[in-house]
């Protein structure tokens, strides 16, 4: 349980990355995309409520 709680963070940013890779193609390829950056507070703003998620559900668990 001890590499979940080290690891978590890491993967959390993987996840991140990968939506707002994601994000950043769509917006490439639909001219109704919102622009960048509200993507990008839209997706940090989904990491971080998956992130504080994590880690409450991480601390119930000791």
């Amino acid at each position: 349980m001890m590499l979940l709680s080290f690891l978590a963070p890491f993967m959390l940013m993987l996840v991140g990355f990968v939506v707002s890779v994601a994000a950043g193609a769509a917006r490439e390829t639909d001219m109704a995309a919102p622009p960048a950056a509200l993507t990008a507070l839209l997706v940090a703003g989904i990491v971080l409520v998956l992130q504080a998620l994590l880690w409450v559900r991480l601390g119930t668990l000791f």
